[in-house]
This record gives C-alpha cells, sequence and structure tokens, in this order.
C-alpha cells in the first residue's frame, strides 16, 4: 500500500504527467488503480474542499453537476455521478446525486459540419449553426470573440439560479471533456463546455450558502471542476490533454486507460494544492482515506511512465503528421488559430471519408476526432442505447475481416445503440487506416 511513502517510478510519473498537462493549477498526484476508483477519488476531493469552503456540515446532501449522458465508470459512487440511463436505472443500489445539463453536439451531415442543439434546448440555444470545418467549431475564441457564447452563459445562469432557489447544493462540476465516451460517443460543442466551466467559477453567489465565504483564499472559485480524462485524455483526441481544445484548466484531473496502454490496472487523479490541503490537519480522520493494496504499485508506475513517455517521443517526430494531414489541416486552417492552445483539430481518420460517410442513406451523421471515428446510423425506431441499428455494421466489419480483407487490424469496434465507434491506436498505421476505411465503405454500401 503506497502510504506514506514514495518510489522512483511513483515520483518520476507523476512529474511527467504534471509536466504534460502545463496546468498551472495542478500540482499533487493520487494514485488508484482504475478509472472508476479515480473518479471516487476526485469526487471525493471536490466534496471536501466544497463543503470546507461555504462552512456546510459533514451531513450536508451533496451533489454534483454533469451533462446528460455523462458516464463515470461501475463503481457506486461513480455511478451516483451520472443521470439515470441505460447502465443504472433499474439497479436498486443507484441513488443519483447531481444535476445534468442538456448541451449542443458536433456532428457532420450530409457532408455539413454543425453544432446541432435538441428540440429541448432551442428555445434556450436556437436551432444550432453550420461551419466550414472542424476546425472552425474548435476555434472557440474566434467564437467567443464573435459572441456565440452569449446564449450558453444565460441557459447555464438560469439553471444555477433554479437549482439555488430548490435548495440545491453541489460540491462539484464533473464532465468528460470534448467526448461523452460510454453514453454514447457524443462530441459535444466545445465551447458550451468552456462556458459552462467559466460561469460555474464566475457565480460562487450561485452556488455556495447564503453569505458563505472562503475560509482563505483558494486556487478554485464556484465548484472545484474535475475533468474525467479517463477516455478522452493522453492523445486519445490528438492531444495530451482534451483540456486544451477548451482552454480552461480543471482544479482536478483522472487518467487512466491509455496511462499504461491497457497493459496494467493504474490511474491518477491530479489535484490543485488547496484541494490537497483540504485534506490536511492533526485529526487522521481529516485525511483522505482512500487506498487500495495496490496503490501506486511500482510496476504500474513504472509501466505507466514508458506509456506517457513514448507517446510524448511519438508527437515529438511527428509519427502522427501524416494522420493530421488527411484534409484536416487543410487551407481553411492555415494561419489561424487552431482553437484554444493555438493547435488545429486533426483524425487518424481522414476528412473526406468521414464527410463521405455522412452522406450514407443509412447514416444520420458521422465525426472524427484523434484516433476515434464515430458513425451514428438512422433507426426508425429511435436512437438510443437500446437500438440495435449498428450491430449489422459491426457485423459486416467482423465478415471482411475473416476474409482477410487486409486485416487483421489494430483497431478497436464498439457498438453503442444506434452509434458504431471505430477506434485506432496510437501505433495504427495509414495503410491500416486505408484498409479498414474500405470496409467500412463496402459495409455500408452492403
Amino acid at each position: 500500500m503506497f502510504a506514506e511513502t514514495i518510489h522512483e517510478p511513483a515520483m518520476a510519473l507523476a512529474e511527467t504527467l504534471l509536466r504534460g498537462m502545463r496546468n498551472p493549477r495542478l500540482s499533487r498526484v493520487f494514485y488508484s488503480d482504475n478509472g472508476s476508483t479515480g473518479v471516487e477519488v476526485a469526487v471525493k476531493m471536490g466534496l471536501r474542499a466544497a463543503r470546507l469552503r461555504y462552512g456546510w456540515g459533514a451531513g450536508e446532501k451533496l451533489g454534483v453537476l454533469g451533462l446528460k449522458g455523462g458516464y463515470h465508470g461501475d463503481t457506486i459512487g461513480a455511478m451516483d455521478c451520472a443521470e439515470p440511463g441505460a447502465y443504472n436505472e433499474k439497479i436498486e443500489w443507484y441513488e443519483g446525486k447531481g444535476h445534468w445539463l442538456d448541451y449542443p453536439t458536433v456532428l457532420c451531415s450530409d457532408g455539413k459540419w454543425s453544432v446541432a442543439v435538441g428540440e429541448g434546448l432551442a428555445e434556450h440555444l436556437g436551432r444550432g449553426a453550420g461551419y466550414p470545418s472542424l476546425h472552425d467549431i474548435f476555434d472557440v475564441e474566434a467564437r467567443e470573440r464573435r459572441g456565440e457564447h452569449r446564449r450558453y452563459e444565460a441557459y447555464v445562469t438560469e439553471t444555477l439560479t433554479r437549482l439555488r432557489q430548490q435548495g440545491r447544493r453541489f460540491g462539484a462540476l464533473i464532465l468528460e471533456p470534448v467526448v461523452l465516451g460510454a453514453g454514447g460517443m457524443e462530441l459535444v460543442d466545445p465551447l458550451f463546455q468552456r462556458t459552462l466551466v467559466n460561469v460555474v467559477r464566475q457565480s460562487p453567489h450561485l452556488l455556495g450558502a447564503s453569505g458563505g465565504a472562503p475560509r482563505e483564499p483558494e486556487d478554485w472559485s464556484g465548484l472545484p471542476i474535475i475533468f474525467d480524462e479517463v477516455f478522452t485524455g493522453l492523445y486519445r483526441l490528438g492531444r495530451f490533454t482534451p483540456s486544451s481544445f477548451l482552454g480552461v484548466h480543471p482544479d482536478i484531473s483522472v487518467h487512466a486507460k491509455l496511462l499504461t496502454g491497457g497493459l496494467v490496472p493504474l490511474c491518477a487523479t491530479l489535484a490543485s494544492e488547496h484541494i490537497f490541503e483540504a485534506f490536511g490537519g492533526s485529526d487522521k480522520t481529516d485525511a483522505l482515506l482512500h487506498g487500495h493494496s495496490y496503490t501506486a504499485h511500482p510496476v504500474g508506475c513504472q509501466v505507466a511512465l514508458a506509456s506517457v513517455r513514448e507517446m510524448q517521443a511519438m508527437e515529438r517526430r511527428g509519427d502522427w503528421e501524416w494522420a493530421a494531414t488527411q484534409g484536416w489541416k487543410g487551407p481553411d486552417a492555415e494561419g489561424q488559430g487552431g482553437g484554444a492552445g493555438g493547435r488545429h483539430v486533426w483524425s487518424s481518420w481522414p476528412r473526406q471519408f468521414v464527410e463521405e460517410l455522412s452522406r450514407s442513406d443509412r447514416v444520420t451523421g458521422a465525426w472524427a476526432l484523434g484516433s476515434i471515428l464515430a458513425i451514428h446510423l438512422k433507426d426508425s425506431a429511435g436512437a438510443g442505447y437500446s437500438s440495435n441499428a449498428a450491430m449489422g455494421l459491426r457485423e459486416a466489419l467482423g465478415r471482411g475481416r475473416e476474409a482477410g480483407a487486409g486485416g487483421p487490424w489494430n483497431v478497436h469496434a464498439r457498438v453503442l445503440g444506434n452509434v458504431l465507434y471505430v477506434m485506432a491506436s496510437k501505433t495504427t498505421s495509414e495503410t491500416s487506416i486505408r484498409q479498414i476505411t474500405d470496409l467500412l465503405r463496402e459495409s455500408l454500401a452492403s
């Protein structure tokens, strides 16, 4: 058990992660053994810090703010941070603790990129808008300068005001940055998430107890911001951290999956100094009493260190440049800011192919970012996790693989209702991508 001790692999990994995040808020690392557990650690951190800041009692009932369809793991605490859905609504132990906001999504339909707004949000946010490219959607600073975030601000502020009037109290905002994974592979409008974080940070008067004030100056405001980067972090979307797409820094960040390349279980929850200090004191019961037998085990930390360093080396060498130039880094993106951080967006999957898929009679829309390709298929019975619309396409991919059509590939395919997502690894070659795109074309045409 990693208690009151240290070893070189854990220290080296912590330093590597903190440097890679380039987040001035983060200074501490807490190790656990999987993403769900790491999220529970993060939520414990956030709730404690908020309770101390606003002077609430230890028995005060606190929830979290999040997004509809968000999903943070299978353990009870993490499951309670998700709205009722296919994973938990029929489960006897589920007690949802929060409020989950609806949001606009990004999709390429009929060859055109757009921010789509569902019927329930149209009254607040309008009908959405079209954009020349995915790059333009992710250029959140330019969109902000045009005032596109104003409706988002009003919607979030109105929601927080209503929740306060209901007497609700919250201890953290938890988000999967940019992409909601298991909840349906939704690409969230990055400007919406950026605005949500900013409004929460600017609204302590809507989130704290009446007359509440911090005990001392803090490095967070409003609520601690938790980014669940278990799925989307560590180059899954083409960058070390997806927070760089949003141009905002979380107070707590959770990392797993690509952390060890899937070889051994390990998770790292990164936190700010003031979050860390919320667990200081002379009484042992004030500490963050959370630790498994394999917490920060040396083999796991050394594997993670090798994995992260190799991915960083691949980025420095330009190993993914072939992917970045597949229509993503085109004339419409040259000389522009490239969104938060001043860098363009790209995917292993060619832009032309994604736009071609979106024109299929069987497809509602598609999107690609980093290693992920998501195909939203039409279903007359309705979209959602209970849909079987994508099963046939996955089976066709399997038959193609058995027929030896260029396979097997280092590619993962999974069905989420009417959505099929295909995910390359960080070492998948351009040749393999061409082979799988050809098979997807054939499978959709059959």
